[in-house]
């Protein structure tokens, strides 16, 4: 993708009133990537794709501190390289960030930090980030969320946190659904296993089912409608997946719900007149 960030350097030598501080950036939104193998700036730039109208998509290893005193809300996605440690492209961006002294006061900024669990200092790289915009005076207006491997679930999650926080645009294929998290398994029988789910903000106690998404990002998954019994006094929902489930669902979402482990995170929807049954 090219270049769609024109950076414009104002000196600000003016003690700055909080009541009257304006950004350079009028309102707009800097949507920045640190990326090593181009994950982040993939997921930054599906990001950008839906919200160009109101986001600058900028690589944080082509810019200054200082650019990042033009806008008033943030949004960074970055990875990790080893243990712990920015992108190559990016180490001279945090070398010169832990150096500055530019004012923050008043941004509000959300970061999504890529990692791999299997390094000691899991996501290191954006949780030490968040920790150097706080210093700066900055506001983290959504909290700082871990991305182990690219987890479509966590990063759909994230997305809406976004769309709620700084009001920027969903994916249609995920505006529609939340994250549910497995947490605990309980075999029947050998031909059948109760899930236990928590599904955070969704409002299910009318319904009798829900509709089941694989994070996979994988075009033959089909979404797999589970039935459920609602229980409103509960923050958890119950399913049971039967081996007469997996043979009818040729797809093969049954199936990975059979083998789901607690931890697991999935996508769900509602299953209502308004997704067409």
């Amino acid at each position: 993708m090219s270049a769609i960030f024109h950076p414009i350097f104002v000196a600000m030598t003016d003690p700055i009133d909080k009541e009257k501080r304006c950004f350079h950036s009028g309102g707009r939104i800097l949507l920045a990537f640190a990326s090593q193998t181009g994950t982040a700036k993939a997921l930054a730039t599906r990001i950008y794709e839906h919200n160009s109208s109101m986001c600058d998509l900028v690589n944080l290893a082509e810019i200054a501190p200082e650019t990042l005193e033009q806008y008033g809300r943030h949004i960074f996605i970055v990875s990790t390289f080893g243990d712990g440690e920015a992108p190559t492209e990016a180490r001279p961006f945090a070398q010169a960030l832990e150096q500055s002294s530019i004012n923050l006061d008043q941004v509000k900024f959300a970061v999504l930090a890529l990692g791999n669990r299997q390094y000691s200092d899991f996501c290191g790289f954006g949780k030490h980030l968040t920790q150097q915009l706080l210093r700066q005076g900055a506001d983290p207006r959504v909290p700082t969320t871990e991305l182990h491997r690219n987890d479509a679930a966590v990063f759909s999650h994230w997305w809406q946190k976004l769309s709620e926080t700084f009001g920027i645009a969903l994916e249609p294929d995920i505006s529609d659904w939340e994250v549910a998290t497995v947490m605990d398994t309980e075999e029947r029988n050998e031909s059948a296993l109760d899930l236990v789910f928590y599904i955070q903000c969704l409002e299910h106690e009318q319904a009798t089912a829900l509709r089941f998404k694989p994070k996979r990002k994988n075009p033959e998954f089909e979404p797999f409608v589970a039935e459920i019994n609602p229980a409103p006094s509960s923050p958890f929902t119950r399913i049971r997946i039967t081996t007469d489930h997996t043979k009818v669902d040729k797809s093969g979402t049954a199936k990975l719900l059979l083998s789901a482990q607690p931890g697991d995170k999935w996508h769900v929807q509602v299953k209502d007149s308004k997704n067409g049954d």
